[in-house]
């Protein structure tokens, strides 16, 4: 994904978190956090950005929750995720996927998964947290 909602993204990020994130776990982790107040005052001057960062599977999830704080941290922890899924196919030659090509779904344990028609990604362990303001989520390669 490139451009500006990637750009207004990254501009959210605690660098600071991050960093000492992957200090600490090392290269087979890809962290990434957000704050969810600044996002979804984005969202809400660029509504359009909305198709840009999800799947149309991923936005009728996301209309579907009635309470606008579970509606943002479910809008960040899918953002955090492909944002660290890029941010881990950049240490590698994998081709990078748009974020509206991926779509996060849950296995039948309740995980979260990626899933793709063009990459396989299963040998990727996702995790995504929120937690007051803020939403993570955490990339590590299957080694």
């Amino acid at each position: 994904m490139s451009g500006k909602p990637l750009q207004q993204i990254l501009n959210l990020l605690p660098e600071e978190m991050v960093s000492l994130a992957k200090k600490e776990l090392g290269h087979s982790c890809f962290p990434f956090v957000l704050h969810i107040p600044k996002l979804v005052n984005i969202l809400e001057a660029t509504p359009e950005n909305l198709k840009t960062w999800l799947t149309q599977e991923e936005i009728s999830l996301y209309h579907q929750y009635k309470l606008d704080k579970r509606k943002g941290e479910y809008l960040a922890g899918r953002i955090c995720a492909k944002a660290a899924l890029t941010d881990q196919e950049s240490s590698t030659t994998t081709e990078q996927l748009p974020f509206s090509e991926l779509t996060i779904v849950n296995d039948s344990s309740g995980r979260p998964v990626f899933s793709s028609h063009k990459q396989n990604l299963s040998m990727l362990d996702l995790s995504i947290s929120h937690s007051n303001e803020y939403a993570c989520a955490m990339i590590s390669e299957d080694l």
